[in-house]
């Protein structure tokens, strides 16, 4: 995941969220459109002076939007500050914004190497600044700008993206092919959530967040609806890791049944099992098959493992049980079918992973209640949607709205950038007077979870069995859903980073996450914990 440099702020916003937050300050705070470039291309330059402490050549190409108008601000600051500065003007004067076209103005006054062809940048040397395309941008490059972008990223110069490096996609995360591959991107007035998730993090590097002076939005009138998404942090980790009393016992903290360890998939159910005993839960039950219990029991002797062959076998189990995890290794055989209908026919609480969303999403099993967390990884988010992986990528967010209006219950969308629905009143929800946004916008992109903690090493097998018996672990011990999940992705990508940083990203197992959990709660909670 892309290092994230913020503020105060633990929220990111919609393009059509941060794009209401700037009309008020321009229509309603009396901040001139002019005045808040200034303001970004001077965040900009600070950021790079500070990155860079000797001056560098600034390679500054600016296109025709207001993103263009913040690049020439940089370069013209630049050049006032001593730095050498070549400005690649790709912008057309005829459709230039008023503020754009004086800040191209301002520039043109200091900064003497202007040209309007895209250099060969092979064996340049210094810093290129990305100014072509802002938090508008959908869809394909083409024609000037591509080959702009081509000739960026063939440069292996470093690359400081303004707002967005170009070509992605700012509220979806989806990148456009030869999207410039930026070192550092800096974000205004808040992180826009689509440089969190999906393709978006490869193309951002370092990303950087300045709110150019628009930060008090608790003040912002009282009718429109602005919709943050959460960034989680170890925040999560404090609601549901109070210290424990002395008198603590096990029958205080739960008693997960975890199901799954089909023919030749015991390894699952053992992650899941290790994983929810390293969360605290008190009691760990797991229902398989036969040739499951014994390397079961083998690696985690804590677990009260069961044979189960017929979901007759289940009821006195689930009956003793505080929290359900089902799809480990479950499989989609008539047996998994049988254990999957017998779970959703009690309203326990409950994580569906793997092979049991593939039973739901073929129409199998249905569930009967929504105290229920489900964990599909873009390929069987795709499953239930009938649609493509490639389609959920594209835009995760409407996906994960999708995945709530098709079944109902909380949806964890596991990949770069994991997003989980977030059914209460938004974190640091404010409203703006006279903006209101469409009910269509509304609707489509209600608010969400962002975890930013994980690295690529997770891309390997095992994983999702591990985050399942996190959250299935927190669950047993009374908490709800939607904290339950949080908490668990946060410390399933922290535990990560921490076991990458023993053994690398190319060696990381998911059993090296569970050895790393007791680490990181010691760190990040109470030590009582």
């Amino acid at each position: 995941m892309a290092r994230i440099e913020l503020s105060e702020s633990l929220c990111c916003y919609s393009v059509a969220d941060i794009r209401a937050m700037e009309r008020y300050a321009i229509s309603e705070q009396k901040v001139p459109a002019l005045q808040l470039m200034n303001r970004a291309g001077r965040a900009a330059f600070e950021a790079i002076q500070r990155i860079y402490s000797e001056p560098l050549c600034l390679h500054v190409f600016c296109g025709g939007g207001n993103n263009g108008g913040d690049g020439f601000v940089v370069a013209g600051l630049a050049a006032d500050s001593g730095w050498p500065v070549n400005i690649i003007d790709l912008s057309d004067p005829k459709k230039l914004s008023v503020a754009a076209a004086e800040a191209k103005a301002y520039a043109l006054q200091r900064v003497e190497s202007v040209t309007t062809e895209i250099p060969d940048l092979n064996n340049a040397s210094g810093v290129i600044v990305d100014a072509l395309l802002g938090i508008g941008f959908s869809g394909d490059l083409r024609g000037v700008i591509l080959e702009a972008c081509c000739a960026i990223n063939r440069s292996w110069l470093p690359v400081f993206a303004i707002d967005t490096p170009s070509g992605v996609n700012a509220d979806t995360g989806a990148c456009a092919l030869d999207a410039v591959q930026a070192t550092t991107t800096i974000s205004f007035i808040a992180a826009k959530r689509g440089l969190l998730t999906g393709s978006a993090p490869n193309c951002v590097g370092e990303l950087i967040v300045d709110d150019i002076g628009i930060s008090d939005l608790e003040l912002l009138g009282s009718e429109a609806d602005i919709q943050p998404h959460e960034i989680l942090s170890d925040d999560s980790l404090e609601e549901v890791f109070p210290s424990r009393f002395l008198s603590a016992h096990k029958g205080a903290y739960g008693h997960l049944l975890i199901i799954g360890g089909n023919f030749g998939m015991s390894g699952a159910v053992i992650l899941a099992a290790e994983a929810a005993l390293s969360m605290g839960v008190g009691k760990v039950s797991v229902a398989t098959r036969f040739p499951s219990l014994a390397p079961l029991l083998s690696r985690a002797p804590e677990v009260m493992a069961h044979q189960v062959d017929h979901y007759n076998h289940l009821g006195p189990l689930i009956d003793q049980c505080t929290a359900i995890v089902i799809g480990p290794g479950l499989g989609t055989c008539p047996w998994a079918e049988q254990m999957l209908h017998k779970v959703l026919a009690e309203d326990i609480p409950t994580v569906i992973d793997a092979d049991a969303i593939r039973l739901i999403a073929e129409g199998r099993v249905k569930p009967s209640h929504d105290r229920i967390c489900f964990t599909p990884h873009p390929g069987e988010a795709a499953l239930m949607l009938n649609s493509s992986t490639a389609e959920v990528q594209q835009d995760r967010f409407a996906a994960l709205a999708a995945l709530e209006n098709r079944v109902a219950g909380h949806w964890l969308l596991k990949g770069n950038g994991s997003l989980l629905t977030r059914k209460g009143l938004p974190v640091g929800g404010v409203s703006i007077n006279g903006l209101a946004a469409s009910k269509e916008r509304t609707a489509s992109s209600p608010p969400a979870y962002i975890n930013i903690t994980g690295n690529p090493g997770m891309a390997s097998g095992g994983m999702g069995d591990v985050l399942s018996g996190l959250i299935g672990s927190i669950l047993a011990q009374g908490y709800g859903v939607e904290e339950s999940a949080a908490a668990a992705v946060f410390v399933h990508g922290a535990a990560a980073d921490i076991a990458a940083e023993l053994v690398g990203e190319i060696s990381l197992k998911a059993s090296d996450v569970i050895d790393s959990v007791p680490e990181l709660l010691l760190s990040s909670c109470d030590s009582d914990v």
